[in-house]
């Protein structure tokens, strides 16, 4: 089975964290977005977690990958940053972008997540293009990824 076949419960290991709390309501407005760019905006959710969306129709390219990045880090300083990623409003992702993503330098846990069938296509072209042993992961639903992220928080 798949990661994104996977549909994770609460139980053992995956109790939510005070994180969690924060992250399971809804997405604030864009008006309230702590960082926005060309095309994407960042939220901050919790001390390391942040959620990343992308404009409708967004082709998400290297520059775009480094600005977000470098917003993530200033967002979240310090430990291991926690990143949701909504990726149902891209339509095509460079190969660049994949790169950068993967050589990003600090540790962090990433999921993304999105309900189409295009959704998970483009996400396992990037999971493919990362190393094997990448915290990176798919989901179908918000909550999934939710808890992948609280799983080690």
């Amino acid at each position: 089975m798949s990661s994104s076949e996977t549909v994770l419960e609460p139980g053992p290991g995956l109790e939510p964290k005070s994180m969690m709390a924060d992250a399971e309501r809804e997405r604030p407005p864009a008006q309230l977005a702590d960082w926005s760019g060309p095309g994407a905006m960042l939220w901050r959710l919790g001390d390391d977690l942040l959620e990343a969306t992308f404009n409708c129709g967004f082709h998400l390219t290297l520059d775009l990958v480094r600005e977000v990045s470098a917003a993530a880090s200033a967002l979240c300083p310090e430990g291991t940053l926690r990143v949701l990623i909504d990726i149902s409003g891209l339509t095509a992702v460079d190969r660049n972008a994949v790169a950068a993503l993967a050589a990003f330098a600090r540790p962090a846990r990433i999921a993304l997540f999105g309900g189409g069938p295009a959704d998970e296509v483009l996400a396992r072209f990037v999971i493919g293009a990362l190393p094997p042993d990448s915290s990176l992961r798919f989901f179908p639903h918000r909550t999934e990824a939710l808890y992948f992220l609280a799983a080690d928080a």
